[in-house]
């Protein structure tokens, strides 16, 4: 939550507050810095850091730094833009984060995963091999339609 706090309570201020480009260098640095500090494992420590970096275009959105836009084009990208955003911040994050949570723990025994992936269900027959491949499919037909971008 802290990290969450460090993005986003900055960015909601007018550009003013970015005048020195160090600023978001320093939230980078303080919010993996805050993410890497405790035992987690190396899924937790990701997952932390994909919800910390949404925090970013969060802050731009209530901020409303930019005109408020109605058509489709628009919204479509804006949605590319803050996914590649929150890609770009989470990656910027880890870079910070994992080498942090290995001074921590000492070693890299504190990075063994913590959730049980083993006991995941997974398709055991052909049959829901096929359930699974049409599912995406489905999806990565249906993701562009429901955003309105046509598929040709």
């Amino acid at each position: 939550m802290l990290a969450w706090l460090v993005l986003f309570v900055p960015t909601i201020y007018p550009t003013s507050v970015f005048a020195s480009p160090a600023v978001p260098l320093v939230q980078i640095l303080v919010a993996g810095v805050v993410l890497g500090i405790g035992r987690q494992g190396v899924d937790l420590l990701a997952l932390r850091v994909i919800i910390a970096a949404i925090a970013l275009p969060a802050g731009w959105l209530v901020g409303a730094h930019s005109a408020t836009c109605g058509s489709l084009v628009c919204v479509q990208g804006r949605l590319v833009g803050g996914a590649f955003i929150v890609l770009l911040t989470a990656l910027s994050l880890g870079l910070v984060a994992v080498p942090t949570t290995l001074l921590w723990n000492r070693a890299s025994v504190g990075l063994r995963p913590e959730f049980a992936w083993t006991a995941l269900p997974r398709p055991r027959t052909w049959w829901q091999w096929a359930l699974v491949i049409l599912a995406i499919v489905a999806v990565a037909y249906l993701g562009p339609v429901l955003l309105g971008i046509p598929p040709y």
